[in-house]
């Protein structure tokens, strides 16, 4: 199983928004958010609030390929054969103390001067050509893209 870890420098970076789509486009891809608080009532199947109930979960899975997690947690102990790291728009606030660990634990980077080239080498390392392209289309958009707080995704054009 591919371990997949999504995290962001703060809130409505698209963290969901990235995650759910890669969980979308792997085969036999199952996606968690290990988060804080209480889940919403349209939140995500799959959310636990601490690791410990996350193991078990894991532990249980599967037929499962790829397991898509959305956690800043997991990426500071540098976990996850995949670690995807979101940079802040340029209007963000609340930025995390953290932002620069995550970014360095980082395999792929997704900010506006992103080396693409690097993400598909890290990609195609795991996955074959034809979805390290689909991927890479993914992270572009993200990067593209605005993800204003009620996270519906707009393009930063216009």
């Amino acid at each position: 199983m591919i371990l997949w870890v999504v995290s962001g420098a703060c809130r409505h970076v698209g963290k969901t928004w990235l995650a759910t789509r890669l969980a979308a486009l792997l085969p036999n891809a199952v996606y968690v958010k290990i988060g804080h608080g209480r889940p919403r009532p349209d939140g995500p199947e799959n959310y636990f609030t601490c690791l410990e109930e996350f193991a078990g979960f894991q532990a249980e899975l599967v037929n499962c390929e790829h397991l898509v997690i959305e956690s800043n947690a997991l990426a500071l102990e540098k976990k996850g054969d995949v670690r995807c790291f979101i940079s802040a728009k340029a209007h963000s606030h609340n930025i995390r103390d953290d932002a620069a660990q995550l970014e360095s634990a980082a395999h792929i980077v997704i900010k506006p001067d992103a080396d693409e080239k690097a993400w598909y080498q890290t990609l195609v390392a795991i996955l074959p050509p034809s979805k390290t392209e689909a991927i890479c289309r993914l992270l572009r958009a993200q990067r593209d893209c605005e993800i204003p707080e009620n996270g519906t995704v707009h393009s930063g054009a216009g």
